[in-house]
């Protein structure tokens, strides 16, 4: 589900700042499975390269910022960029790169196949290994019947020391995508790219798509961090 309107509670406050916001729609679950949304994503960003011109963009200084499965997505565009199979070029802009300067990742999806065990371990439910969960519908299958479509839309199977700087923000609470999918994801970047280059926000008793991460102070945390990347004009 999801829909690019959804950025609305926050457009006000990211656009004060100085920053131009571009919202993306792209093919839901029920569309199609993975990659289309990545493609989709790829192609967005290619379009906002060859049209800031129009529209007064600055095209050395996109970032992608995703909230849950949108957050998945977000971290491919930040882990994937020099992955051929991932990016379809005749969608348009083929001479524009898909590449952004940095990402904000906000309660999302990391490693598939360790979400209900991860649950389980914080003392949830496991949710996402049925047949009708969004997961399954997203690889076309349950996760444990085929971890390598898992392991195909994770953003960690991608990381690369040429992977852009990460703001990373989680509720300790989240019953539907655990917090350890932020901290495992966190650690594994720092690793490669370097711990300056990667913030880890998490938030005390905040549970999933709660309206704590669309506070303004939490906002302007991850702003604080896109700052010292791409400076609004």
């Amino acid at each position: 589900m999801g829909d690019k309107s959804m950025v609305e509670p926050v457009l006000d406050y990211i656009l004060d700042k100085g920053y131009a916001v571009a919202s993306v729609n792209y093919r839901l679950a029920n569309e199609a499975c993975f990659p289309a949304q990545l493609l989709d994503a790829k192609a967005a960003v290619r379009w906002i390269k060859a049209n800031a011109p129009t529209y007064g963009f600055n095209r050395e200084a996109v970032a992608a910022w995703g909230v849950s499965a949108g957050s998945t997505f977000a971290a491919l565009l930040g882990t994937s960029a020099n992955v051929k199979e991932l990016e379809d070029l005749s969608m348009g802009n083929p001479n524009e790169s898909s590449h952004v300067k940095a990402v904000v990742d906000i309660i999302g999806p990391m490693d598939l196949l360790q979400m209900n065990s991860q649950l389980l371990q914080l003392g949830y439910e496991p949710i996402h290994d049925t047949s009708d969960s969004g997961i399954s519908k997203l690889i076309g299958g349950q996760p444990t019947k085929f971890p390598e479509r898992c392991q195909a839309i994770n953003p960690i199977t991608y990381l690369t020391t040429d992977c852009p700087p990460f703001y990373i923000q989680h509720g300790t609470a989240d019953h539907i995508v655990p917090f350890l999918q932020s901290v495992n994801f966190t650690k594994a970047l720092i690793d490669i790219i370097g711990q300056e280059k990667v913030m880890l926000n998490l938030l005390e008793n905040v549970d999933h798509f709660d309206s704590e991460h669309n506070s303004p102070g939490n906002i302007q945390k991850a702003l604080d961090f896109l700052d010292r990347y791409i400076k609004p004009s």
